[in-house]
């Protein structure tokens, strides 16, 4: 999504905005043919403050605050779409709305995935490891390389990278960014810490005992201007 033309946010303003964008990029990618509200003539980039979608979300921010750290925000909104998702299987009528944000039930909802979410991270992650070959490793690198392109100019720095972090850990949590590259990465070892490593829905030990020499090439091709 553009950034905001015209428009001065405060600093809690500009999180809500986040907070709406990464709303639209989950929704879409848990109901892709669902109408959602923002595509009925949404304003979120023109004029966010007379967005649905920015006012659920500065609700939301306002509800929450000190309650949910600000980088488990997008596990928050994934919780609520995931229930959606849920149940949605016994119900194809069930409203995905930014509304299911905001409210008790909703911080139930949260407080029940979450609970589930910790447990299930912290159960050692049983990998068969012909499961994650060649094949796999090579898909995850391909679709990485894919995604950063559209994100980021050509060969960008380690700089960028170190600007973008917090994105980087939601764009790998979301699934845009495969454990592979980051087990391979230069500038992935150099800017992320042990602390951010917790903040991934993955162990990156167990994709770095699937890598073998074909992989490191295909990534050294694809990736040169990490080395340079």
């Amino acid at each position: 999504m553009p950034a905001i033309q015209n428009t001065q946010l405060s600093e809690e303003e500009s999180f809500s905005f986040e907070l709406a964008r990464i709303w639209i990029e989950l929704s879409e990618k848990y109901f892709p043919q669902y109408n959602h509200t923002h595509k009925k003539g949404g304003n979120l980039r023109s004029n966010p403050r007379k967005s649905i979608i920015f006012k659920t979300c500065y609700k939301l921010q306002r509800e929450t605050k000190g309650l949910i750290e600000e980088s488990d925000y997008p596990l928050y909104i994934r919780a609520q779409l995931e229930i959606l998702k849920f149940q949605s299987k016994n119900n194809p009528l069930v409203l995905v709305e930014p509304g299911c944000l905001v409210g008790e039930k909703a911080w139930k909802r949260w407080k029940l995935w979450k609970k589930k979410y910790d447990a299930k991270i912290k159960q050692p992650l049983k990998i068969d490891l012909g499961k994650y070959s060649f094949l796999k490793a090579k898909e995850g690198i391909l679709k990485t390389k894919k995604f950063l392109e559209s994100k980021f100019p050509d060969n960008p720095s380690l700089k960028t990278y170190e600007l973008n972090k917090e994105n980087l850990i939601n764009w790998l949590n979301f699934g845009n960014i495969s454990p592979y590259y980051v087990a391979l990465s230069p500038y992935m070892k150099k800017v992320f810490r042990e602390e951010d490593y917790k903040k991934m829905n993955f162990d990156i030990s167990f994709y770095q005992e699937c890598i073998n020499d074909e992989i490191r090439s295909l990534f050294l091709k694809l990736f040169r201007y990490e080395h340079s």
